[in-house]
């Protein structure tokens, strides 16, 4: 299987990147990763199209039907996949940290994608505790 590694205009310095409009996740609540789940020529599971998408209604593509998402009824018609997915909240803090390492023990989505994005996932929480602990007091 080839693995795509997340170009550096994606990674967490620059914000996340919608894989499918390309505009920017503003946060954590506006994103949704997702995955298209099938079956093999014999029969065995695939996992496959992992992406970073927007969240059904947070975008200027909220009329379509399925926004930036991948459209259920078409991917179980082009090769009977069916699309799967977390709200992007769902990875972060410890409880998200557990999700993503059970799923990479488990393989159940291609590992050097799960290492990225839980690589971005604890960094952007870092980020968040920093910019939290550098807030100036108020003055009362």
């Amino acid at each position: 299987m080839l693995v795509k590694i997340m170009p550096r205009d994606k990674s967490i310095r620059s914000g996340w990147r919608c894989d499918s409009c390309g505009e920017l996740v503003s946060d954590l609540q506006a994103g949704w990763v997702e995955w298209l789940a099938a079956e093999d020529t014999k029969g065995k599971p695939k996992v496959s199209g992992l992406r970073l998408v927007h969240r059904r209604n947070t975008r200027a593509r909220w009329r379509e039907p399925y926004g930036c998402q991948y459209n259920p009824r078409d991917e179980l018609r082009k090769n009977r996949g069916i699309a799967e997915g977390l709200a992007l909240d769902r990875f972060a803090g410890p409880d998200g940290l557990m999700v993503l390492l059970s799923m990479i023990a488990e393989r159940e989505l291609p590992v050097q994608e799960l290492i990225e994005l839980a690589s971005e996932c604890r960094s952007r929480a870092t980020k968040q505790r920093t910019n939290w602990f550098m807030m100036p007091l108020a003055k009362e």
